[in-house]
């Protein structure tokens, strides 16, 4: 059976002098370190998918953090969703990623093609 890795978004707060301004850096666990994702809003169910940017890999401590100040002025980021997702990612970075992603608030399939990330297929959590 495979095991569940961990995932997490983080919404990035930047200072006014960054032009890429506001985001979301969406982060999947990826053996030693995390693969990563700008983007500017994270993919509705079923939408035509939102732009991503490849990022470098990110350290596994932004797995953990629930929000913290950025070094050298970049700004600060704050936990918006986090999980546990099925699924293998490529040994290239830049190869499309189809993984299936669990949540307290969802179970979703996220998909990142040709620079654009999809969610299909998801489905609420029943809560008992």
């Amino acid at each position: 059976m495979e095991k569940s890795k961990r995932w997490v978004l983080l919404r990035h707060t930047v200072f006014s002098h960054d032009p890429v301004g506001d985001h979301f850096d969406l982060l999947l666990e990826d053996r030693h370190a995390c693969r990563t994702w700008r983007l500017t809003r994270f993919p509705r169910v079923g939408g035509s998918g939102e732009q991503v940017t490849p990022l470098q890999l990110h350290s596994l401590k932004w797995l953990e953090k629930e929000a913290a100040e950025l070094s050298e002025g970049r700004g600060s980021v704050k936990r918006v969703l986090d999980g546990i997702y099925q699924g293998s990612l490529d040994a290239l970075e830049d190869a499309s990623v189809r993984v299936y992603l669990r949540s307290k608030a969802f179970c979703a399939t996220l998909e990142i093609k040709n620079n654009l990330c999809f969610l299909t297929q998801a489905l609420p959590i029943e809560k008992n």
